[in-house]
């Protein structure tokens, strides 16, 4: 019997990138520029790797409205009532209750990774492999599961979680 997938990812690409400016503009931010000359922005390849084991039409962009057009030029393979318009730019958390909103209403039962689209993966297969284990595990409990990267150094820019207990 063929069970149903119910894994989703909401990738956030509404940000203008202050921190990499001049190279990232309000008008040409970050997520939507090839910084490593691969012929892929860091959203063509954010979405690449999760497309690998989410299917497309389970895929959403929450981005801020003005960049809908950068992303569907960039992105045509997803449907366009996947590109959810953020109606003013407020930040992380706003733009990841919006994306799940929406991907809860399609499916009550869904399995949701929100990603941000300017993230550097070197080894896409550990990424894929410990994402889909939590996948798995918020499948079968009634968690909130946040996965982050160990810093190398402490930096204000970013926030730390308290980590918990291995799965």
């Amino acid at each position: 019997m063929e069970t149903r997938n119910k894994n989703y990812c909401i990738i956030l690409a509404g940000g203008v990138g202050r921190r990499l400016w001049p190279a990232s503009q309000k008008e040409l931010p970050k997520q939507f520029i090839d910084f490593f000359g691969t012929g892929r922005t860091l959203l063509q390849q954010t979405f690449d790797r999760f497309a690998r084991f989410i299917p497309t039409n389970h895929i959403y962009i929450s981005t801020y409205e003005s960049y809908v057009s950068l992303v569907r030029e960039q992105l045509p393979e997803v449907p366009e009532t996947n590109i959810l318009p953020e109606p003013v730019q407020l930040n992380t958390a706003p733009a990841a209750i919006w994306g799940t909103w929406h991907t809860v209403l399609s499916d009550a039962d869904a399995n949701v990774v929100v990603s941000p689209a300017d993230q550097l993966i070197q080894h896409a297969d550990r990424f894929e492999a410990q994402i889909l284990r939590g996948l798995d595990y918020v499948d079968t409990h009634a968690d909130f599961l946040a996965i982050g990267v160990k810093p190398t150094q402490p930096n204000t820019a970013y926030g730390y979680i308290q980590m918990g207990n291995a799965i």
